[in-house]
């Protein structure tokens, strides 16, 4: 867990018309909370925040949030709301915290490696891409690895098959993370011929044979009159 500097400034005002402007100017509303004390509306620097975002390789991360002139205080970067269309961040929770007490968070599943079933034609499918875990505050990782290289065809990886040291895990143990799910197999069409009734006549042809019939009956027919001629 990578620890880093904030600056913050207190905010008075509130509404939509209020946090547009801030936005605007390249500031986010954000909110301080937690160990029974009074909550404080906030602005921090987009800029800052984004970067600290991404130093810490996730959005858990523990951050000393000095706002105004008072000390920095140890806080966690409890929830980050994203615009849904264009995924900017419009808010941020930050959370006060002991670091002697465990907290609760959501952290991120990573993927690693390729499993032998996809090598053998299955399908990969991410089940769980997050996980709720309790832990100190400093224990709280970026993400959990999950190795999936032996996996087979309908195999799966379940929480109570990970190892997670420190972290307590609070999500279901049965839920599956991962599976390698068989192929998705498409029946073709059989061939129109096949299906063709043995022995059908071939359009052409039935119209071809009553005309040799007709010529037969025909020549019979004249045989009699050729004999009354003799």
């Amino acid at each position: 867990m990578k620890e880093t500097l904030l600056e913050a400034e207190e905010r008075t005002g509130s509404g939509k018309s209020v946090t547009r402007k801030l936005r605007m100017s390249g500031m986010l509303p954000a909110v301080l909370y937690g160990m029974e004390k009074k909550p404080q509306m906030l602005n921090v620097n987009g800029r800052d925040l984004t970067r600290l975002l991404h130093a810490g390789g996730g959005e858990n991360v523990l951050v000393d949030l000095a706002v105004g002139k008072a000390d920095p205080e140890k806080v966690l970067v409890k929830e980050v709301q994203h615009h849904p269309v264009t995924s900017k961040i419009v808010h941020i929770d930050f959370l006060r915290i002991d670091l002697t007490k465990k907290v609760t968070v959501m952290v991120p599943v990573h993927i690693v490696g390729t499993a032998e079933g996809v090598k053998g034609g299955g399908v990969l499918e991410v089940v769980s891409r997050e996980l709720e875990v309790s832990c100190l505050p400093m224990d709280i990782p970026s993400h959990i690895t999950v190795d999936v290289t032996a996996l087979k065809i309908n195999e799966a990886i379940h929480v109570t098959d990970l190892q997670l040291g420190k972290l307590e895990i609070l999500t279901d143990k049965a839920r599956t993370v991962v599976t390698v799910q068989p192929p998705t197999v498409i029946k073709e069409a059989a061939p129109a011929a096949a299906e063709a009734v043995e022995g059908a006549v071939v359009e052409g042809e039935a119209a071809a044979e009553p005309e040799v019939i007709t010529e037969k009956k025909k020549e019979k027919e004249e045989e009699p009159e050729k004999g009354k001629k003799k």
